[in-house]
C-alpha cells in the first residue's frame, strides 16, 4: 500500500506542473528491475521467470522474446550506471541456454535447452540489446555475439515476394514487419560499430522491401505481415510502425537522404492519429508492442526535434507510473487512458515497464546516444 500511496502522490505533483527529471524516470526502472528480480526469479538460475507463478507453481523460464525486453532493460540501465553491469553480464550469460547452433548456424532458440525452434524477430530483438550492452560496457563479446546472432536473422531472407525476412525458422509461410523492421535497425545498430560488412546495404534493401510490401498507405501505418498466396493480415500494431519510424531516424542520420525522414515523419504522424489518445497524450496498446513505437518517438526527435514526442513520452511515463493496481508493483499490460489497470504478470509486460523508464530517462539526460548517457566511451562505431 505504501508504495502505491506513494506513486499516486508523485504523479499528482508531476502532472499539476512540476518537471521530472532523469533520475526520477531511472529511479522507477530501478524499483521495477528490483520488483521483477524478486517477483520473477527462477530458483537454481539467473534466467527469470515466464510468469510470476500461482501459489504452488514451479517458475518456468521465459521465451527468449520476453527474455530480450529483460535484457534490453538492464542494458539501458548499464548505459546510465556501471552498477549493473554484472547483472547485465549475468543475464547474457544466462541467455546462452538459448543458443542453438543448427544447420550450421547459431542462433537464440524460442525456449531454453530446447530442441531447434528459432524465430528470426527473436534474433533480430537481442542484436539491439546486446549492441547497447556493448555500448554501455565496451565489452567486445556482446558485439561479436549480436553479430552471430544478426548472421542468423539474415538466413531467414529470400527472393520470394521479391526479398524480406521471414518470421520462423521452421514454418516459412509468413514475411512480417516484425522480423523485417527490427532486422533493418539491427543492421544500422551494427553499421555504426564498422567491421567492414556490407550492414548498411542490408539495411536500405529490407526498410525499401518492407514499407514497398507492408504499408497500408490509407492510414499510414504497418501492416503485420503476408502470406504465402500473397494475402496480407492487416493487424496493426504499435510497434512495427515503431520500428519502421527507427530505421526512417537511422537511415537518415547514416545517409542524409531526406526521404528518409519524410518517411519517418508520415510514420509518426501516423501513429499520433491511432495510438495517442488526445485528451491525456498517452500512448495506448499492448505494453510490450507500445514501449518500441516510444522510443522510436524519440528516436526521431533527436533527428527532428519536435515538441509533440517528448510531450507524448513523458506524459506516457507519468501514466504508466500512475498505472499499477492497488497493492501492487507490477504494470498492466495495455497502456491506455485510464488511471489504474489490473496489473499483469507476466516478465514481458513488466520489462517493458523497465525499458521505457529507462529509455525515458536517457532522454531527459540530453544524451544523443545510448554510451553518451553514461559518460564512457567505446569504439564509437
Amino acid at each position: 500500500m505504501t508504495v502505491y500511496r506513494a506513486s499516486l502522490a508523485v504523479v499528482s505533483t508531476l502532472m499539476c506542473g512540476s518537471l521530472v527529471a532523469a533520475h526520477d524516470f531511472g529511479r522507477w526502472g530501478d524499483e521495477t528491475l528490483a520488483m521483477i528480480e524478486r517477483d520473477f526469479a527462477v530458483p537454481g538460475s539467473r534466467l527469470l521467470a515466464e510468469e510470476v507463478p500461482r501459489d504452488g507453481e514451479r517458475p518456468r523460464p521465459a521465451f527468449v522474446w520476453p527474455a530480450g525486453v529483460q535484457l534490453s532493460a538492464y542494458a539501458a540501465a548499464a548505459q546510465l550506471s556501471g552498477v549493473f553491469d554484472a547483472k547485465l553480464a549475468g543475464y547474457v550469460d544466462a541467455l546462452e541456454a538459448h543458443w542453438v547452433v543448427h544447420r550450421g548456424v547459431g542462433g537464440y532458440n524460442a525456449a531454453a535447452n530446447a530442441p531447434p525452434d528459432r524465430y528470426y524477430d527473436d534474433n533480430a530483438w537481442l542484436v539491439l540489446g546486446l549492441v547497447e550492452a556493448y555500448e554501455a560496457t565496451g565489452e567486445q563479446r556482446y558485439l561479436e555475439r549480436a553479430r552471430q546472432a544478426f548472421a542468423f536473422v539474415m538466413t531467414g531472407e529470400d527472393d520470394r515476394f521479391g526479398g524480406g525476412v521471414y518470421w520462423r525458422e521452421n514454418d516459412r509461410s509468413t514475411k512480417n514487419t516484425c522480423s523485417n523492421a527490427p532486422a533493418v535497425v539491427g543492421a544500422l545498430r551494427l553499421h555504426q560499430h564498422g567491421g567492414g560488412g556490407d550492414d548498411l546495404e542490408i539495411a536500405k534493401r529490407l526498410y525499401r522491401w518492407t514499407l514497398d510490401n507492408l504499408l497500408d498507405t490509407e492510414s499510414g501505418l504497418l501492416n503485420d505481415h503476408i502470406k504465402q498466396d500473397g494475402t496480407i493480415d492487416t493487424r496493426r500494431y504499435t510497434y512495427n510502425t515503431g520500428l519502421m519510424i527507427r530505421a526512417g531516424s537511422l537511415l537518415f542520420a547514416a545517409t542524409g537522404d531526406g526521404r528518409y525522414l519524410r518517411d519517418a515523419q508520415n510514420l509518426a504522424d501516423a501513429s499520433e492519429r491511432r495510438w495517442v489518445d488526445p485528451g491525456t497524450r498517452r500512448l495506448t496498446g499492448g505494453a510490450k508492442f507500445a514501449h518500441l513505437l516510444l522510443e522510436a518517438l524519440l528516436e526521431f526527435d533527436r533527428v527532428a526535434p519536435d515538441g509533440r514526442w517528448p510531450e507524448v513520452a513523458d506524459a506516457t511515463g507519468l501514466g504508466l507510473l500512475g498505472s499499477r493496481g492497488k497493492n501492487s508493483e507490477r504494470y498492466p499490460a495495455q497502456w491506455s487512458a485510464k488511471k489504474w489497470a489490473r496489473p499483469s504478470r507476466a516478465l514481458i509486460d513488466q520489462a517493458s515497464a523497465a525499458r521505457a523508464f529507462y529509455v525515458l530517462a536517457m532522454s531527459r539526460s540530453g544524451k544523443s546516444t545510448p554510451a553518451a548517457a553514461r559518460g564512457d566511451s567505446t569504439d564509437g562505431g
